[in-house]
């Protein structure tokens, strides 16, 4: 009804949300598919550099992330931290969400603003299966990050077998 009157579905509040925002946090699919029909901007930043994509990430929203990559959302954003989707879906410990956006091809070797990978990421969560996903999707398992740190360095300092065992 709202649209129909000429409601702005690209209107951002004081944090710079949009309603696209706000429908992946509250995970609504019927409401997120009426706002994409109705031109909403998929790609716009929220005041941290989040997209909707992010923030449906962030909320474990695994079929808003799926609609909202149909419809071309960017999988390889990144928030004011310069973490990826990628990154917050193996913080969040979710494999599935982590296969979705490898699946639409995001960046397995994204680094953030603290120079960790996706792959450094699942070692210092101590996320083996993650570990494991990213190592067959063709993550660099020599790739330095902070310190001159491989994943290995990080296993062995974190002193769990089972991902050294994996990254070797």
């Amino acid at each position: 009804m709202l649209l129909d009157k000429g409601a702005d579905v690209n209107a951002s509040n004081n944090t710079q949300e949009t309603p696209l925002h706000m429908v992946a946090k509250s995970g609504v699919l019927e409401i997120c598919q009426l706002l994409l029909n109705n031109d909403a901007n998929i790609n716009t930043c929220n005041n941290a550099n989040e997209t909707a994509l992010f923030i449906a990430v962030k909320y474990k929203h695994t079929k808003i992330v799926q609609m909202l990559l149909d419809e071309g959302a960017d999988v390889n954003t990144f928030n004011d931290n310069g973490d990826t989707p990628l990154h917050c879906a193996i913080r969040n410990k979710s494999i599935d969400l982590l296969e979705i956006l490898l699946n639409k091809e995001a960046n397995i070797a994204a680094r953030n603003n603290s120079k960790y990978s996706p792959l450094d990421i699942a070692v210092l969560d101590k996320h083996i299966n993650m570990v494991q996903i990213l190592l067959d999707k063709g993550a660099d398992v020599n790739a330095c990050g902070t310190n001159k740190a491989t994943p290995l360095k990080l296993a062995i300092q974190l002193e769990t077998v089972e991902i050294v065992d994996c990254l070797l």
